[in-house]
């Protein structure tokens, strides 16, 4: 199991550094006003890289029986979370 943690761990990491660098790469950044609790432009979407990988650990332990079906479609409703967080960045809902 240390090695799946592991292995998650380093996918989360290359995903980030990934969608970091096209977000930077494509001006897709986030410029502060009064509400932000940053003072720099940041980019957006490191979100989506901890989200693939966090549905990637769930799914995994689903398959091989770690967690029940009852929790894991409770955790996939974080997905509609996650994808309703990134519209909102995108679109200032």
């Amino acid at each position: 199991m240390l090695n799946i943690y592991i292995s998650l761990f380093i996918l989360s990491f290359l995903l980030t550094y990934l969608v970091k660098n096209y977000a930077i790469k494509k001006s897709i950044v986030d410029i502060p006003n009064g509400r932000s609790s940053h003072v720099i432009p940041v980019p957006y979407g490191g979100g989506i890289a901890i989200t693939i990988t966090w549905l990637a650990g769930i799914s995994y332990l689903f398959s091989i029986d770690q967690i029940k079906q009852d929790l894991f479609c409770a955790l996939l409703i974080g997905a509609v979370l996650a994808v309703t967080s990134y519209i909102d960045d995108l679109y200032r809902l």
